[in-house]
């Protein structure tokens, strides 16, 4: 970031306690050689907690550092969860150069979806943030809280004062989109733009992206013996609100089939909003995030094992197509091991792509090097996929 007093280009490294507490720090990293005891104080620029605002519950939700519209760097997170406040599902937004001398009003944005409250306690998890216009600032923000909304907020204006909830019912907040079940989101969604109608041909249908997130909850012990259904999702935004599983076109698992083959239903985006398909073992959830690239989006899922003297459990790694949700259309996966990606990876040809293989263990976020997506450290080959125009993620300097 740039600072704005002039003093030249800041590394700033923004973090949170997860479990451990109800708090995040902000260090200065600028300079290695400063990294010392010595300058613990000269390297430390604040602290921010339930102390400061008892709406931050424990900082499950990764910060993002971003260029806000009102020209400040400011770090993005959802408000975590089991808070000592009011229990609604909330989005923070501090400005990393102010609470040195203490939080004052003014030096953090807090919005409210008023949905939870101190009997039912929400928490908005990590969001995604998107830059629609391409100047260089975050323009929009989504997030899932633990009662199955997906929500997107506006931050496309100048002052701070605009910023709200993108969507409201009779002046209440409304989510983008709400699960079947209420089905938790504690994962990051990814962003793409819609991958087959552009933006500039249909205005009307702005911001145009579509908004990539699976269901389940992995963060207390009873979490694990929890076999609710579980899903995962693809859903339009483009300027509606209040969407549920009636706008989406649903995909199933061809039980013909040894290995995981969806179906490719044909998703109509004149009258649907994306699609959907449910995990099929009772205990699956997907709590990472999903990566996309080119027309596919990856993800893991998890299947807790109660068992004390088993592993940790297993899971499946996931290759679908961006448009339908279905299998992808050629093969992707090595499933056989053999090197190659060709139709012997297959069950029927490109009948029978592959949607997914299992893997022991917890699968964390799939990780992308050339044509090897990692989870853990197990490596699969994969079709070498670009990476998909999903709008900016991060902000860094590229020019001096």
């Amino acid at each position: 970031m740039s600072t704005v007093g002039g003093t030249g280009w800041r590394t700033i490294l923004v973090g949170g306690l997860r479990g451990g507490g109800r708090g995040l720090f902000a260090l200065d990293v600028t300079d290695p050689s400063d990294f010392s005891e010595s300058n613990a104080d000269k390297m430390v620029m604040w602290e921010f907690s339930s102390a400061d605002d008892n709406d931050l519950g424990y900082t499950y939700s990764r910060p993002t550092i971003a260029l806000a519209n009102n020209g400040r760097w400011v770090a993005i997170f959802g408000n975590g969860y089991n808070d000592t406040g009011d229990g609604e599902a909330k989005l923070f937004i501090l400005d990393i150069e102010a609470g040195q001398d203490g939080w004052q009003p003014g030096d953090y944005v807090e919005i409210s979806t008023q949905v939870g409250d101190s009997s039912n306690r929400n928490g908005l998890a990590t969001p995604a943030l998107a830059d629609i216009d391409g100047n260089g600032t975050v323009d929009r923000v989504y997030a899932g809280d633990l009662e199955g909304n997906m929500w997107a907020f506006d931050l496309s204006g100048n002052s701070s004062s605009s910023w709200d909830v993108a969507y409201s019912t009779s002046g209440s907040p409304a989510p983008l989109f709400t699960t079947q079940a209420n089905q938790p989101i504690t994962a990051k969604p990814v962003l793409a733009k819609h991958p087959t109608i552009p933006s500039q041909s249909s205005p009307s249908n702005a911001p145009n992206l579509m908004v990539y997130f699976g269901t389940g909850q992995y963060l207390v012990e009873t979490d694990k013996s929890n076999t609710d259904t579980q899903s995962f999702y693809g859903v339009w935004d483009r300027g509606d609100k209040n969407l549920d599983i009636g706008n989406l076109v649903e995909q199933t698992f061809d039980t013909s089939y040894t290995g995981r083959v969806l179906s490719r239903n044909f998703v109509d985006y004149s009258v649907k909003y994306g699609w959907r398909f449910d995990l099929p073992i009772a205990g699956e959830r997907a709590v990472t995030s999903a990566v996309a690239r080119a027309d596919t989006v990856f993800f893991n899922t998890f299947i807790p094992v109660i068992d004390p003297c088993t592993v940790d459990g297993y899971g499946y790694k996931f290759a679908v197509d961006m448009v339908t949700g279905g299998s992808p259309k050629e093969t992707v996966i090595d499933v056989n091991r053999d090197g190659v990606i060709n139709n012997d990876d297959n069950e029927d040809g490109e009948n029978g792509v592959i949607a997914a293989i299992r893997q022991d263990g917890y699968l964390p976020e799939p990780v992308f090097i050339e044509d090897l997506v990692f989870t853990g450290e197990v490596a699969t080959k994969i079709k070498k996929l670009p990476d998909v125009p999903t709008g900016r993620f991060s902000w860094q300097e590229l020019i001096k």
